[in-house]
């Protein structure tokens, strides 16, 4: 949500009066609903790192946004991936630890 809140607000805050990316996708003066659903839909694909490339940054400060929110979105998808890779050792190392215990009473 917040990625899609900026990424707007940089192409419409834009001070040197360049082509940004709403207005090459034709949202600059739409209703506010469908500037939210396409930018949300631009920080999904940028987040999931899917990335279709359909919208894309045009001027300088709309390209140093999308660094900088790809690498927190790389950021954020590392740290899940680690995670769901810590917890899934951890539960295979209690299963390990079970089956040796039970090895050990059964003895």
């Amino acid at each position: 949500h917040i990625l899609a809140c900026l990424f707007f607000w940089i192409s419409d805050f834009d001070p040197m009066n360049t082509e940004t990316w709403s207005d090459v996708y034709g949202i600059r003066d739409a209703h506010a609903v469908d500037q939210y659903v396409v930018s949300l839909y631009w920080s999904i694909t940028t987040m999931t790192t899917v990335g279709y490339g359909d919208i894309v940054p045009m001027n300088t400060s709309e390209v140093a946004f999308v660094i900088v929110a790809m690498l927190i979105s790389c950021s954020m998808f590392a740290y899940f991936v680690g995670n769901m890779a810590h917890i899934i050792a951890s539960v295979d190392s209690t299963q390990t630890l079970f089956k040796e215990r039970m090895e050990f009473v059964r003895e």
